[in-house]
């Protein structure tokens, strides 16, 4: 990431998973981020689930999908 120019990352644990906190971590964070983690998809069955945040952060222009899990927006 790190030769992407990506420096920041909010995070957000899948039990965590809101609207509202990913437009903490996009609108409103005191740290100026470059994109959302979205952290322990991979361990429970959350795919299903995950999609609708994956998709709200995409339209932001961000890049990844829900097979990688991590989902990256640029600002």
């Amino acid at each position: 990431m790190k030769n992407k120019g990506i420096k920041t990352l909010g995070y957000i644990f899948d039990d965590s998973e809101s609207f509202a906190n990913i437009d903490y971590y996009m609108k409103a964070s005191p740290v100026s981020t470059d994109g959302i983690l979205f952290d322990n998809e991979g361990s429970i069955d959350n795919l299903a689930n995950f999609k609708q945040y994956a998709e709200y952060v995409h339209s932001f222009g961000g890049m990844g999908s829900t097979s990688t899990l991590v989902t990256i927006t640029r600002r």
